[in-house]
């Protein structure tokens, strides 16, 4: 699993999802691992992103978009319960996960620490 393993990127539920936005854009980065009280939560991708903003456009009447998209947070739009294994996991099981998940990335722990994340992007490219 090590030789996929990627760094992950962390950021706080309470953190706007302007800022995330933001974020995304500046550093490249594709998707998060939500913490939330010292315990990883949840996961937000630019996918979560996406599919927000287009509900959120659709629901809210133009004149308040501006001021009501500011007050959403990460925790409103992230994707939950975060699905991660254990850095020792073999790659087989991690495929096979994914898979029966419907999920492009999962976290990786390592003695209740998070070690990094794997991604299908990733895995393609050790095989």
């Amino acid at each position: 699993l090590d030789a996929a393993l990627e760094k992950a990127i962390t950021i706080e539920a309470e953190e706007r999802v302007v800022h995330l936005r933001r974020r995304m854009i500046d550093d490249n980065i594709t998707r998060f691992i939500v913490s939330e009280h010292e315990k990883y939560t949840g996961i937000v991708t630019e996918t979560d992103v996406a599919v927000a903003m287009r509900k959120f456009r659709k629901a809210v009447p133009g004149t308040h978009q501006d001021h009501q998209i500011r007050n959403l947070l990460v925790k409103d739009i992230m994707s939950t319960p975060l699905v991660s294994v254990e850095r020792a996991t073999p790659v087989s099981d991690v495929v096979m996960l994914m898979l029966k998940k419907n999920i492009s990335a999962v976290p990786v722990m390592e003695k209740g620490k998070l070690a990094g994340i794997v991604t299908r992007q990733s895995l393609v490219n050790i095989l």
